[in-house]
């Protein structure tokens, strides 16, 4: 693990430079630019058994892309999402070698989270170097792996700004980018009119929470009612909604998620005194442990609780205002390395230890000899 933390915290080095920079456009864009590219290149330098599905969907829809004779066609006819397809095609048009496709790819996850991380920073613009690395270490091994969904977890971060802006358009256009990289996204759209329900509304609240309650009882019956109804759906997400005897529910990660509520809960006042949003975020992410006890019986289900958990990277930065204040910057310093040295080792442990995701160890075509589109050098 120690060239992927290593690599995220050169970023973060360079995120921190264009944050010293903000004020000056040039040298903003030129430290962010660095910032993205790096871990991108990490990606696109990686083989093809880094990450589960990069050696499933990732190498297959490549393959069978290429067969296609204009993007149109592409799109209509692989059995994927029409934007990831085209993604695929525009590689091919350029070149056959696969790990181009797996650099843009990431160059693409990063670039909407780096946006998003700005965007959301409502502190002056002194966390987001911050989120960006939270973002690396709890999700970028994961994006080695779930490619399609993470692009449009990414798009949904940025969109989540404009939901808290009431920008409505641009959340929506957003919404119609993410859904054409992973359909998992259609739940942006009642994620709209909830957030816009529960703004700030502790009985419209609780209300939510026992709705919630009641679909996460329901969800099987539920789920393939509307696949029932809503023919367009792909049927291959009858599994979100099917018994599994796989359980994709993650102790670590479950056990990650209840401390970020008790400090979120503990802690909402001096938290929300800070950011009036963050009552929200942490009521998004009660939401999300509930969602997510569905993988005890459904394989997959827990996907859908990433619309809701990703929006964490927001809110770790400011239990730092648990223990000391704005005038005391020594402390406040001392503290945020606390937090990053904490996420490393957990990240150390879930993709390290665990090897979940199954992007450890980390390999190069630099010095290994790749099955599709590398040659050993």
């Amino acid at each position: 693990m120690f060239i992927y933390i290593f690599i995220f915290f050169v970023s973060f080095l360079f995120a921190y430079c264009a944050r010293k920079f903000y004020s000056n456009k040039k040298m903003f864009y030129l430290f962010s630019f660095f910032a993205i590219l790096i871990p991108s290149l990490l990606a696109g330098l990686r083989t093809i058994d880094i990450g589960t599905d990069t050696k499933g969907y990732v190498e297959t829809a490549f393959v069978y892309t290429k067969n296609y004779k204009n993007i149109i066609e592409c799109m209509i006819n692989v059995d994927i999402e029409p934007l990831y397809s085209a993604l695929n095609y525009i590689v091919h048009i350029f070149t056959d070698n696969i790990h181009y496709l797996y650099f843009l790819i990431e160059l693409l996850i990063l670039f909407f989270t780096y946006v998003a991380c700005v965007k959301n920073d409502d502190n002056n613009k002194k966390f987001f170097p911050i989120y960006f690395i939270i973002f690396l270490l709890l999700y970028y091994n994961r994006s080695l792996n779930m490619v399609r969904q993470s692009i449009s977890l990414s798009i949904f971060l940025l969109a989540f700004y404009y939901l808290k802006e009431n920008k409505t358009i641009k959340y929506f256009l957003l919404t119609l980018l993410a859904i054409g990289f992973h359909n998992s996204s259609f739940i942006m759209i009642p994620l709209y009119f909830l957030y816009r329900f529960i703004n700030n509304n502790k009985k419209n609240k609780i209300i939510v929470f026992i709705v919630f309650l009641i679909l996460v009882v329901f969800y099987s019956k539920i789920g393939i009612f509307l696949l029932n109804v809503f023919s367009f759906i792909p049927r291959r997400y009858i599994f979100y909604f099917t018994k599994s005897s796989v359980r994709t529910l993650l102790i670590p990660e479950l056990l990650f998620k209840i401390c970020t509520l008790i400090f979120g809960f503990v802690f909402i006042k001096k938290i929300n005194d800070k950011n009036k949003n963050n009552s929200n975020i942490i009521y998004l992410l009660l939401l999300d442990f509930l969602i997510y006890f569905l993988a005890i019986k459904f394989n997959y289900a827990q996907r859908v609780s990433y619309y809701f958990g990703y929006l964490n990277i927001f809110i770790l930065p400011y239990f730092i205002y648990a223990f000391t204040n704005d005038t005391n910057h020594k402390k406040k310093y001392v503290l945020i390395s606390c937090l990053l040295l904490l996420l490393s080792i957990y990240s150390f442990l879930f993709y390290g230890i665990r090897k979940y995701d199954e992007t450890y160890p980390y390999k190069s075509i630099i010095n290994y000899e790749d099955k599709v589109g590398g040659k050993k050098k």
